[in-house]
């Protein structure tokens, strides 16, 4: 929390992924949702010069390779542990279900595996809905 940009990185070091399986992790960014990589255990994930007085808040979870995760969701800071319910994982798709008692849209994020890396596909879960279903295709 400086008055001055700097340079931000994050080091995949044992207090980051001691309690998670695995040695390769995937790195989201919370509020665009967008990917910042996989990772390596021990690897730094570079953030780039941050403006002053401004934070990054990374969704950070296990990555084989082989199957899809989910990556997060905008709604609450723990990216998906409070809010999502009956979270179910297929080869080409990751559905559930929102629990919030906000009437707010939820984006939800999954990452596919695809070459030896991944894509991201994202849905926008309106408040009178609740259930989602992400498509490795893209449709939802």
């Amino acid at each position: 929390w400086t008055d001055a940009p700097r340079e931000m990185a994050v080091q995949l070091t044992d207090p980051v992924t001691a309690s998670m399986p695995g040695s390769r992790f995937l790195a989201t960014a919370f509020f665009a949702q967008e990917l910042l990589g996989i990772y390596d255990a021990r690897e730094t994930i570079a953030l780039g010069t941050q403006a002053p007085h401004t934070s990054r808040l990374l969704r950070i979870v296990p990555w084989d390779g082989q199957a899809p995760v989910l990556a997060g969701t905008d709604l609450h800071f723990s990216g998906g542990g409070v809010e999502v319910r009956d979270c179910a994982v297929e080869q080409d798709a990751v559905s559930g279900r929102i629990e919030t008692r906000w009437a707010y849209p939820v984006r939800v994020t999954a990452a596919f595996p695809e070459g030896d890396g991944c894509v991201l596909r994202t849905v926008e879960v309106r408040p009178e809905e609740r259930a989602f279903r992400i498509e490795r295709s893209g449709g939802g």
